[in-house]
């Protein structure tokens, strides 16, 4: 008696359908270009991360040519103390930070995405360019424009400041 009514439910049951759900990515072959002329690094940083955590390509020229608002000297002093940090042990070992333009400009992006592996699939996205050799038509961000009446630096007077040679 029992096995029947187990058996009875067992039957008026439904099968369950699976459902799974895919991910929809943005396809986009072409990768948008941005000219960083003119433009504050942490305000274009900010917007190229966003750019990138969406599944978009990326590429930056004149990359030399982005500013650093706040006092030149003590920006300067600021990166240099950097460079004083090393490790006890070994000096070898120490945080090292880039001198190229191109590079600090990069390292500025990839610190404002997640560091998860969604951050870092973004971050394989991103090309960066000292100057633009192929005279491409790019695009300007509105939002990353420098006011007028800042004190500024450009980032190759910073990286030559460093000790950069390109």
């Amino acid at each position: 008696m029992v096995d029947k009514k187990i058996n009875s439910k067992l039957e008026n049951k439904k099968p369950v359908k699976k459902v799974i759900k895919q991910q929809v990515k943005p396809v986009n072959a072409e990768a948008e270009n941005y000219d960083a002329t003119d433009l504050v690094m942490g305000r274009l940083s900010s917007f190229i991360a966003q750019k990138l955590l969406t599944g978009q390509k990326v590429n930056i020229y004149n990359a030399e040519k982005a500013i650093i608002t706040g006092d030149p000297k003590a920006i300067v002093e600021d990166y240099l103390k950097r460079f004083q940090y090393r490790a006890k042990g070994n000096p070898e070992k120490g945080p090292k930070y880039p001198k190229l333009p191109h590079l600090l400009l990069k390292k500025t992006i990839i610190k404002m995405m997640p560091p998860t592996a969604r951050g870092v699939n973004a971050s394989k996205k991103l090309m960066i360019y000292i100057g633009n050799d192929e005279h491409k038509k790019l695009l300007s961000v509105e939002t990353a424009k420098i006011k007028q009446g800042l004190k500024y630096i450009e980032l190759s007077d910073l990286c030559k400041k460093l000790g950069a040679k390109w």
